[in-house]
């Protein structure tokens, strides 16, 4: 469990949410777009639901956001955050351990304005930023702020996302399986 912190109100936890038997419900939330447009023509021969996680700054961000929504899917942004190793390639604009709060807030609002329609955000990365739950603390109370939802990518198990977003009663996932996670050209 986290700590509360300073000057933070701690406010009572959402009930937990379930599911009749048999009746779970399943996200396919694909990341790492705006790189390039050579996908975007397959976003309209899927016909099932489906999230795009938009990384922000990119040449084609919005340009893909417009289109995966266009195309009738949920659209999120793919917010960049800082990683556990110091070598790893940071995005522009990424979310860092130790920043002011007001820093943290104009990224996330810079970000968001490249990624138009976002109805939620996710971590690009972060294995160091999902871990500090002050961060998290101020990311999560942002993102609620906006009416977002939060996806946990989960890529270290050392995450504290879900109790910060417990106490923030932000809607909240987390990523259980990686479909595809081999580098491929």
């Amino acid at each position: 469990m986290t700590r509360p912190v300073p000057g933070i109100p701690v406010i009572p936890p959402l009930p937990a949410i379930s599911f009749p038997p048999g009746k779970g419900k399943i996200a396919i939330v694909l990341d790492d777009w705006g790189y390039t447009l050579k996908q975007v023509p397959a976003l309209e021969s899927i016909h099932q639901p489906l999230t795009v996680s938009v990384l922000p700054n990119l040449a084609h961000s919005a340009e893909v956001a417009r289109a995966a929504k266009a195309s009738g899917h949920e659209v999120i942004l793919h917010m960049p955050m800082e990683a556990m190793d110091p070598n790893a390639p940071k995005e522009a604009g990424t979310i860092l351990t130790g920043m002011p709060r007001w820093e943290v807030v104009d990224l996330m609002s810079r970000s968001l304005r490249t990624v138009p329609s976002a109805r939620g955000m996710n971590n690009h990365q972060g294995s160091k930023a999902t871990a500090d739950a002050a961060l998290m603390e101020i990311v999560l109370q942002e993102t609620n702020r906006r009416g977002l939802y939060f996806v946990d990518s989960y890529v270290t198990k050392q995450s504290g996302c879900a109790e910060v977003a417990q106490r923030v009663r932000i809607p909240f996932a987390r990523r259980s399986v990686f479909l595809d996670n081999e580098l491929s050209g």
